[in-house]
């Protein structure tokens, strides 16, 4: 089987006077192992003059490695570029060229080399024919053919890591004045039947899906079905009334203070891979007693708001929202490969399958998900495409339906937010962004346009470990590169960072705290910084970019500063992502030598969630176990306060005797768990 490989047409114009000689004619070359297992040499040698060298780099799976391999001529800048399938194992260790296109390009007046490997195991020969110089106008056609083959070649080179027939990866498309310009897969969406991905594999695109439910909802409120001040509880009575009047509106913006949906979920010993359905989401959020906050007094990211709008969208539609969308975005903009995906059981031709790994060994995720609305919409990059050129053409909708999707939300004290419908204004570099993306069961999403540009990347990906936001903007960076800027200093004052010398990385490592149990933790491993995000668990190498400044190597939108050297210690971390700011403070441990650690055991219930924790001693550590999980350790962080990976449990006391404690998790505050009493 062989990978794709765009062939670069080539002439010979002029050389270099140490190579004036024609590159026509018969070349022999020999593929040869290098100094260590997988590193091989291909050398190439012309039949009447000068060696020349390629080391190449091969990844093995089974029978077959991928050749990532860049040559060039000694003491010169010729190179060709190529991957490869290397097959043919005959011994251990020894392979053998079974094929290869060789070509590669450089800017105006320049040789551009292109033949064919036939050697097999042994020694071959690469035919190599002269092309006659062409004109001034076709060289300048050709130089704009070579400026684009070079952009093309480091976009994939960005994604070369995943570009092999063992690896899932991602599917790429980007939009430039109305034009999808380059769209390409990378790696396989299905790693069983060695399927590829394209722009036309079926993904679940997690969260990005929001920006569809929003949009239904928008058309319903002009159509006069419903008012996005209608209260939530008009189209679903099931939801028990609060103090503060919760409205559709405030679902759109994540204003609503209700609990996460997925959070309570996960909270209750469930696994994303089990079977759940909308209503089931509608009858745990009907048992919640209380709300995160007064509805408009702050934003909070929660899913639950969107899986209310798909089921809003069901009921005063009279017709699902999958049949909805189709008829109303999807069958207008010609997105035929575009659905709400309310049956996990049904066949979908091209459909990927996600994957994460587990000690090294990647695996398969399981899809039991029907609920919707916050996510499972299945699409392709080809069908994006159409959705984004309607903010351009409002083929949908009109100019009023495209207004309100990019009206952003507001508190009740006047403070904009920028959060629209499933949409988020943002800057990168100067300019300005909307965007979305997603994750979820080892999906993850991006789709990010720069509207003033005409200009957008999306990008799909499904692996767990992928993060396609960052990739978005390098694409940007080779695109759009005369017309960003460097981000603006900040002109606030919120530390003395700027009046530190640079510290020692010994000094800025420890746990960074934003909220209880929501922290940051800086390690240093092999002389680098590393950051462990406590609630998923993801780890990254920041790296040093000016003073006590750090930042992310492929997302530069991301920069960690840190400041207030106290003890030999930094004080405070300060994150930038884009336009927001958060401060994060060192969290101490504290030691209580004395505490007994025997009163906080037992078993404890949530009516909420309708599940037990069970806490208990284990060789002097204090644990809690969910249903089938495993356990979770406990961390005394004050009087009757812990911090365990799902969050912070602050127990109450009656009369010296524990009596319940009360969960908060981010997304998710004040549940309270009933000790049973023996």
């Amino acid at each position: 089987m062989k990978l794709n490989i765009i062939a670069v047409v080539f002439s010979l114009i002029t050389f270099n006077a140490s190579f004036a000689q024609d590159l026509s004619g018969k070349w022999k070359g020999k593929l040869k192992q290098g100094a260590t297992l997988f590193n091989f040499e291909l050398d190439l040698q012309k039949l009447d003059s000068i060696n020349y060298t390629c080391i190449t780099t091969i990844k093995v799976g089974g029978e077959y490695g991928v050749m990532e391999a860049k040559c060039s001529f000694k003491n010169n800048n010729l190179y060709f570029k190529e991957n490869e399938i290397i097959s043919d194992k005959s011994t251990k260790n020894h392979w053998c060229l079974k094929t290869a296109n060789l070509s590669y390009f450089k800017t105006s007046n320049t040789p551009r080399l292109q033949g064919k490997w036939t050697g097999g195991c042994d020694p071959g020969t690469i035919e190599v024919a002269k092309i006659k110089p062409v004109t001034k106008i076709a060289e300048q056609l050709l130089t704009k053919k070579e400026r684009k083959a070079e952009i093309n070649s480091k976009i994939d080179n960005l994604f070369s890591e995943w570009d092999n027939i063992y690896s899932p990866g991602c599917a790429l498309g980007i939009i430039k004045n109305g034009e999808l310009i380059y769209t390409k897969g990378y790696g396989m969406g299905n790693l069983d039947y060695k399927i590829p991905l394209t722009a036309d594999s079926k993904f679940y695109i997690a969260s990005t899906t929001k920006q569809f439910t929003a949009a239904c909802i928008a058309l319903l409120s002009i159509e006069g079905k419903l008012s996005l001040d209608d209260e939530v509880q008009k189209h679903i009575p099931e939801l028990p009334k609060y103090q503060d009047k919760i409205t559709v509106r405030n679902l759109i913006h994540h204003t609503s203070g209700l609990r996460d949906y997925l959070l309570l979920m996960r909270l209750s010993g469930k696994s994303f891979e089990d079977y759940f359905s909308i209503d089931d989401g509608i009858q745990l959020l009907s048992k919640q007693k209380k709300t995160n906050f007064s509805s408009g007094d702050e934003y909070l990211y929660s899913n639950s708001g969107y899986m209310l709008l798909a089921e809003i969208v069901n009921r005063i539609s009279g017709m699902t929202i999958r049949k909805y969308a189709d008829k109303n975005i999807f069958q207008p903009l010609g997105m035929t490969n575009t659905f709400f995906n309310d049956d996990h059981s049904q066949v979908i031709e091209n459909r990927v399958v996600s994957y994460h790994y587990q000690s090294n060994t990647l695996k398969s995720f399981v899809q039991n998900f029907d609920a919707l609305g916050d996510g499972n919409l299945i699409t392709t990059i080809n069908d994006m495409y159409l959705w984004d050129q309607n903010f351009y053409h409002l083929k949908v909708g009109g100019k009023e339906f495209t207004d309100l999707i990019l009206t952003q939300g507001k508190l009740n004290n006047g403070d904009t937010t920028n959060y629209a419908f499933g949409l988020i204004h943002g800057k990168y570099k100067g300019l300005k962004t909307v965007s979305h993306g997603g994750a979820f069961l080892g999906f993850r999403t991006e789709f990010i346009r720069f509207p003033k540009q005409n200009f957008s990347v999306i990008i799909f990906s499904n692996v767990s470990n992928f993060t396609p936001t960052s990739k978005t903007y390098q694409i940007a960076d080779l695109l759009l590169n005369d017309q960003l800027t460097e981000i603006p200093k900040e002109t606030k004052k919120v530390s003395n960072s700027d009046a530190l010398k640079k510290l020692d990385l010994n000094q800025l490592i420890g746990n960074y705290e934003i909220q209880a149990g929501v922290f940051l933790e800086i390690t240093l491993k092999n002389s680098s910084l590393h950051v462990l995000q406590s609630w998923n668990k993801s780890s990254y190498k920041i790296i040093n970019t000016k003073e006590n400044a750090y930042g992310t190597p492929n997302n530069p939108s991301i920069q960690f500063s840190f400041s207030e050297l106290k003890d030999g210690f930094s004080q405070i971390l300060i994150l930038r992502e884009g336009r927001g700011e958060s401060v994060w403070k060192r969290k101490e441990k504290i030691h209580f030598p004395n505490e007994n650690l025997e009163i906080y055991t037992g078993d404890y219930y949530c009516k909420e969630l309708a599940v037990s924790y069970f806490i208990f001693l284990e060789d002097g550590k204090l644990k809690l176990k969910v249903a089938n999980q495993n356990p979770q350790k406990l961390e005394l962080t004050a009087l009757d306060t812990f911090t365990a990976d799902l969050g912070i449990l602050r127990y109450n006391k009656l009369n010296g005797e524990i009596q319940s404690f009360e969960l908060d998790a981010g997304r998710v505050t004040n549940l309270k768990f009933e000790k049973k009493q023996l």
